[in-house]
């Protein structure tokens, strides 16, 4: 479990400085793959993941688009929850808005879905 913990933690590291020095989706996304499908294949991860995207919306700092990605894919209401939380405990716009965004990427019709091979290939473009 602990192997599983630090892998997760290294892979979602690594996604965010993807995101950070990327310059398209096609930059970073395989490494958001990466850690969505390493929570698929294991499970136990779950745990870690949540709460470093968790974190990641309380407190700022990494892609907001990791964050929106990883949202889409895994629709965790724990993430729904935790972003308008935080909206709702700001006035500030420039949390608010990225978060609406996070909110959006749950639904099963995300228009930002487009912009990563992972869904623009599903059923002819949609999920």
């Amino acid at each position: 479990m602990k192997r599983e913990n630090d892998e997760m933690r290294r892979l979602v590291e690594q996604a965010n400085q993807a995101c950070s020095t990327g310059l398209s989706a096609e930059d970073y996304e395989a490494a958001f793959v990466a850690v969505v499908d390493f929570v698929h294949a294991h499970p136990g991860g779950r745990p870690t993941l949540l709460s470093l995207l968790l974190n990641q919306i309380r407190e700022g700092g990494g892609c907001i688009e990791f964050v929106e990605f990883c949202a889409h894919e895994l629709r965790w209401v724990e993430i729904r929850q935790g972003a308008t939380d935080r909206i709702a405990s700001t006035d500030d716009w420039r949390i608010k808005t990225p978060l609406s965004n996070v909110v959006r990427a749950l639904d099963a019709d995300w228009p930002d879905a487009e912009i990563y091979e992972r869904w623009r290939t599903k059923n002819g473009g949609a999920e």
